[in-house]
């Protein structure tokens, strides 16, 4: 870190291992030179970027297999979770395939 310093023998300005309470947890910029604790999610979530948590972030749940996610302002989180994906028309994913033509 650019802003480390020693005071008294100790390291000011490091992360210190209490910041992480579990396997998995994450540490994540919620400000200007501030952070917090994101625990891990669980089988099956994916972290997205989500402004509207504290820490910028959520964990998402996955769709089925082969399902694709696009981007959606109508959605709760802006977010979709589509088996086919179509564009101009033309389908380009369908159960977990891309089409090529």
């Amino acid at each position: 870190m650019a802003d480390e310093k020693w005071v008294d023998g100790a390291l000011i300005g490091a992360v210190d291992a209490g910041n992480f309470d579990a396997k998995g947890d994450l540490l994540v910029g919620t400000a200007d030179n501030t952070f917090d604790n994101l625990p891990a999610g669980t089988a099956g979530e994916i972290l997205i970027p989500l402004s509207t948590e504290s820490t910028g972030l959520e964990w998402f749940t996955v769709g089925s297999d082969g399902d694709v996610l696009v981007p959606k302002a109508s959605a709760a989180r802006g977010l979709e979770w589509m088996e086919t994906l179509t564009y101009a028309g033309q389908v380009l994913t369908k159960g977990g395939k891309v089409l090529l033509k």
